[in-house]
């Protein structure tokens, strides 16, 4: 049984491998193995098995092995899957034992999460799980399973050969070899196919519409989520998570829920990519809306905006309609603290903060919050922080004192309305003086067309240098932040769509995207270094260096809507 666990490790080890660029497979192609799924699976994952994983794998593996203490522990897949077999089986490697007979794709699926949900947690770990893999060789692999399942009973079902055994945990297992498909069930072997299910998962149309939805052409692996029916299995009454639902609302709209798909990929060659698709429209969107909730999405980001962020930020955030956003979180917290009365939280303390955030904000701006406030915020924004000039060049912690405060971040958001922009840091400005910092001083600050008021922070004991933040206006644009990063936004352009790894980064984002996260890794390293200035261990800050000089390019998150369906994207691009 322990040479078993060993190949199914080894296999898994190769389901891990997403880098592969060469070869990737289309999604319908990835899940051909479908076919022997009943369409009422839960959760569907398919990979590639082609020895492009390994070789592809080992070239990331070389790169951790520059960058990591101890880099003789970073053992290469190839050399890993070759010990692995030899320690098992006295002998061998992957090429010769298991290589033979192991084709090209293999799935995944769960079949019922009944036993993990209900309230008996002593059957939380039977979960039935089917699992396929593609064989080229069944002559091969009956000898393998052979001398692998030494204790087992052995028989001819149909036109299977099946092996019957038990698990380390005394699990029921059977494993049955195909003439072209290897299957194995656990926990419940009655789920074990000797011949293709009349109803397959292949042949439903929510599991082919959805991955049809992947944006892109080619995946390594993707992943099906029957979302409706796994959230009736988690909320369901009798299951371990009905108390987060006691008055049965969000379970109402659960078996309405589309399904969801996950892709990964990597695109250029060198971007590791996840791409995650939800439809949101049909019954369940009209069941949400009969509901109170609200799924509103905002348009895409205003290119504007994006210009106006400067360059060498490592860490942006930007988008588009900051104002929409704000009034769904508003109103679906409203509905969703009365469908949770029961689970102790009381919507009338709910109601209550909310109104007294709205005469706050009243009392800031004179604006109403929700009629007035937030459709003025219906423009692009942007969140961005970094290091000064001097700071990013400062070699030692004298020379980053002496620049001045070695933080530059902005808060930038477009606003419509006639003076509104303007309200708003007069409504600020008066109650910061009402305040009466210690050690503050107010000055009024214009910047071109930008009024507003420029805080000084005098250094003190705990702060031994000058901090200044300006709160500045135009018709059109508020912003708060720091007085460089005012220059660069407010400013003809700000910089950051000049900037090669952005431009990189930018290609990679999802078509009219409405939501960005941003990370650059070059401009990650000056931070490092000041971490290492302030008193960081030495040999650390430079594994952090040599890591991200290795391993990131940059990073990114996206997020873009069209016809009632969320798209989002991660990116993570490995350096050239």
């Amino acid at each position: 049984m322990k040479r078993l666990i060993v190949v199914g490790l080894l296999l898994v080890g190769l389901s891990a491998l997403l880098i592969a660029p060469a070869a990737a497979a289309a999604p319908t192609d990835l899940n051909r193995l479908a076919s022997w799924f009943p369409e009422s699976t839960l959760v569907f994952v398919s990979l590639r098995t082609d020895d492009d994983y390994i070789a592809v794998w080992d070239s990331l593996l070389e790169r951790l092995q520059g960058v990591v203490p101890n880099a003789e522990d970073v053992q290469l897949l190839g050399e890993s899957l070759d010990n692995g077999i030899a320690e098992a089986f006295g002998g061998g490697d992957f090429q010769s034992t298991i290589r033979p007979w192991l084709g090209e794709v293999a799935s995944l699926g769960i079949i019922s999460l009944e036993t993990a949900f209900d309230d008996n947690r002593r059957n939380d770990d039977e979960v039935p799980v089917l699992a396929a893999v593609e064989i080229t060789d069944r002559d091969a692999a009956e000898a393998f399973f052979d001398d692998v399942l030494t204790t087992r009973r052995k028989q001819t079902q149909g036109d299977f050969i099946t092996y019957q055994f038990r698990g380390d945990n005394r699990e029921p297992m059977i494993l049955a070899l195909g003439a072209d498909v290897a299957l194995l069930a656990t926990n419940d072997t009655s789920i074990l196919p000797t011949e293709m299910p009349a109803a397959p998962l292949s042949a439903a149309a929510d599991f082919n519409s959805t991955l049809a939805l992947l944006p892109e052409p080619d995946y390594n692996i993707s992943v099906y989520l029957n979302l409706g029916t796994l959230v009736e299995s988690m909320m369901g009454a009798e299951g371990q998570f009905a108390m987060m639902d006691p008055t049965g609302g969000l379970l109402a709209i659960a078996g309405l829920a589309p399904s969801q798909v996950w892709g990964f990929t990597v695109l250029d060659g060198r971007s590791l990519t996840i791409d995650i698709v939800q439809p949101y429209g049909g019954a369940y969107l009209k069941r949400i809306e009969e509901m109170g909730l609200s799924v509103e999405q905002p348009g895409p980001v205003n290119p504007e905006i994006v210009a106006r962020i400067p360059a060498g930020m490592p860490l942006v955030m930007y988008g588009n309609d900051l104002g929409l956003l704000l009034r769904n979180g508003l109103q679906n917290l409203r509905v969703q603290s009365d469908m949770l009365a029961g689970s102790g939280l009381n919507p009338e303390d709910i109601e209550q903060g909310l109104a007294q955030a709205t005469v706050a904000v009243q009392a800031v701006t004179g604006l109403d919050l929700e009629t007035e406030l937030l459709p003025a915020l219906s423009g692009g924004y942007a969140l961005y922080a970094g290091l000064s000039a001097d700071a990013a060049e400062a070699t030692d912690m004298q020379s980053l004192m002496s620049g001045g405060f070695p933080a530059e971040f902005g808060l930038l958001v477009e606003v419509s309305g006639e003076g509104v922009a303007s309200q708003i840091v007069t409504g600020l400005e008066t109650v910061i003086k009402a305040a009466e910092p210690t050690n503050i001083t107010f000055e009024e600050a214009t910047l071109g067309d930008a009024t507003g008021l420029r805080l000084i922070a005098q250094p003190d004991q705990d702060m031994p240098m000058t901090i200044e933040l300006l709160i500045l206006a135009t018709d059109n644009l508020l912003f708060i932040g720091t007085p460089g990063a005012a220059q660069a936004s407010l400013g003809a352009d700000g910089g950051l769509r000049a900037d090669a790894t952005f431009q990189a980064a930018e290609g990679l984002l999802l078509e009219n995207a409405s939501q960005v996260l941003y990370m650059s890794g070059p401009d990650l390293l000056p931070l490092v270094q000041l971490a290492g200035m302030a008193g960081g261990n030495e040999s650390e800050v430079e594994q952090a260096n040599a890591a991200i000089g290795a391993l990131l390019e940059s990073g990114t998150i996206s997020t873009a809507t069209a016809d009632d369906i969320i798209y989002y994207r991660a990116v993570w691009t490995l350096p050239e």
